[in-house]
């Protein structure tokens, strides 16, 4: 899905099309945030998608619009828009509804690359972290990645950002992603 998605054109109904995969649907519920780089500032739109499991030969969608400039959205792995089916019950669930919680205590209200990784790197509560890399934890983040479309750039860790310098930084251009899926 992720390569598919890449390799797109760029285009909000072509992605909406894979994301559904009519016939045989898709993953568990999982959101897929995305932004068009040609776009100016100004006129910049975030997509927030949020795709449920294979549902009547299709998966369903919900797509969100964000205004780039003016809004953060923050979200886990469960269904926020789509009512229609019921979340799988388990740890999953119970960890993520934790993680909304512990996001409105810490009250960050990411403006800067630095607040994004205060609040992604968090694990000041062991009960319920945002960067999760304790080894008696059944669950580990491997990844973090921070898409800045002011800067152009796309920032990976390895490890937790809040501590960590980056282990790779790309510049955006058109074919960035391109050149990515030829690895």
């Amino acid at each position: 899905m992720t390569r598919a998605l890449l390799a797109s054109k760029a285009d909000l109904t072509e992605i909406t099309e894979l994301l559904t995969n009519k016939c045989a649907g898709t993953a568990e519920t999982f959101r897929v945030i995305i932004g068009f780089i040609n776009e100016s500032k100004i006129n910049r739109v975030l997509y927030g998608i949020e795709v449920t499991p294979y549902i009547n030969e299709q998966s369903l969608i919900d797509v969100q619009t964000f205004d780039s400039t003016s809004e953060h959205v923050f979200f886990t792995n469960r269904k926020v828009y789509i009512n229609t089916i019921k979340e799988f019950k388990g740890n999953g669930l119970l960890d993520s509804k934790k993680r909304q919680k512990h996001y409105k205590l810490l009250n960050i209200k990411p403006i800067s690359l630095n607040d994004v990784k205060r609040l992604l790197g968090n694990t000041y509560d062991e009960h319920c972290q945002m960067y999760r890399d304790k080894d008696n934890d059944p669950l580990h983040t491997m990844i973090t990645e921070v898409f800045d479309f002011d800067n152009m750039t796309w920032t990976i860790w390895t490890k937790n950002p809040k501590i960590n310098s980056p282990s790779l930084q790309l510049v955006i251009t058109d074919d960035t992603f391109l050149k990515c899926e030829n690895i």
